[in-house]
C-alpha cells in the first residue's frame, strides 16, 4: 500500500487508506473518491462484500473499484460480477499499476 500510495501521490492524486472494509465503506461515503483500489483480503468483512456494498449504495455506487488480488486470475469474472471495474493479480508492476490507475483517473481531469 505504501507504495502504491507513493505512485499515486507523484501523479498529484491524494489517497485515503483503510484497512478494514467497514472503514473503507465510511470513507467512500464522507469524501466521494475518484477511485476505489480494494484489496480482497480484509480482516473485517469480505472484499466481495465491500463492492456490493458500495455498488448498491446511491453515494458511492458511480465510483469505478479496481480489485487487487492475489487469487487467480480465473476469480476475475466472479469479481467483476460483483460489481468491480477493474482487476490486477499481485504481485503488480509498476507500470501495470500506473496504466490501469491512469485509465480511470485521467478521464476525471479532462484528459
Amino acid at each position: 500500500m505504501k507504495l502504491f500510495r507513493a505512485l499515486l501521490e507523484l501523479q498529484s492524486y491524494r489517497a485515503l487508506e483503510a484497512r478494514e472494509g467497514d472503514v473503507g465503506l465510511d470513507l467512500a461515503r464522507e469524501h466521494d473518491p475518484d477511485l476505489i483500489i480494494l484489496d480482497l483480503a480484509l480482516p473485517d468483512i469480505s472484499g466481495i462484500e465491500v463492492i456490493r456494498a458500495l455498488k448498491s449504495d446511491d453515494r458511492t455506487g458511480h465510483i469505478p473499484i479496481v480489485v487487487i488480488t492475489a487469487s487467480m486470475p480465473d476469480e476475475e469474472a466472479r469479481i467483476r460480477a460483483a460489481g468491480a471495474d477493474g482487476f490486477m493479480t499481485k504481485p503488480i508492476a509498476t507500470a501495470e499499476f500506473l496504466t490501469v490507475m491512469r485509465s480511470f483517473l485521467e478521464n476525471d481531469r479532462g484528459a
